[in-house]
């Protein structure tokens, strides 16, 4: 029985986790290109270069 109620809630974890994983990340990237942004207002190519990294 406990086995059961481990797997349902290890599946529940693993689905919640890839439905916010790219909302995260997307979250990330926004708030590392507005301190960039915030440093070095005058260089969009390094905004650039940091992106395809």
């Amino acid at each position: 029985m406990l086995f059961v109620i481990a797997l349902v809630c290890s599946a529940a974890v693993a689905v919640v986790y890839s439905m916010t994983e790219e909302p995260i990340a997307q979250a990330k990237e926004q708030k590392n290109r507005a301190a960039l942004q915030l440093v070095l207002p005058a260089c969009d190519d390094i905004m650039e270069a940091v992106s395809e990294e």
